[in-house]
């Protein structure tokens, strides 16, 4: 957290509170909760390209998506912990700390991530035992390319290179 904050610093706030629904650099001071009255109307259509940087823990207790145009960085100067009644967020999340999938017990649910989980301790606390599966997931993290795209002037350039070989 300090790294990234002293290199790319800002001091605008979160707006009213709220997660932001347009591009920029924002802070909140303290701990923060994702849960409907933190998400303003049009959050998940809107476009953008945002880092948040959370003073404390960052607490997610409800489903959110963004369109798949937009970008979402949450640099945690905590831990980052999931609700086990969440199934899908979108955002790339550095934590100083861990990332708990779900904090509060195990409601044998998947949560899919699209984007990416960055922290010293990864805590996959769901199962999905009792549910005959062999093939889902518990945490499904989807790679979202847009990060590499519309944040690389803080991310660097693409180091992403595809080519076909011959068998």
């Amino acid at each position: 957290y300090d790294e990234w904050f002293s290199a790319y610093p800002t001091s605008t706030l979160l707006p009213s509170g709220k997660l932001p629904k347009t591009s920029g650099m924002f802070i909140n001071n303290g701990s923060f909760t994702i849960s409907g009255s933190t998400i303003p109307s049009g959050f998940s259509s809107a476009t953008f390209s945002a880092i948040v940087y959370i003073n404390g823990d960052l607490v997610i207790n409800t489903d959110y998506s963004i369109s798949a145009s937009s970008a979402l960085v949450f640099i945690v100067n905590g831990d980052v912990r999931v609700n086990k009644s969440v199934k899908h967020i979108s955002g790339f999340f550095i934590a100083n700390g861990q990332i708990d999938t779900s904090y509060n017990g195990n409601s044998g649910d998947a949560l899919t991530v699209r984007g990416s989980l960055i922290a010293d301790t990864l805590i996959i606390g769901r199962s999905l035992k009792g549910k005959d599966n062999t093939s889902d997931p518990a945490v499904d993290v989807i790679y979202q390319p847009i990060y590499l795209t519309s944040l690389n002037s803080i991310f660097g350039s693409e180091m992403i290179s595809w080519q076909e070989v011959t068998p």
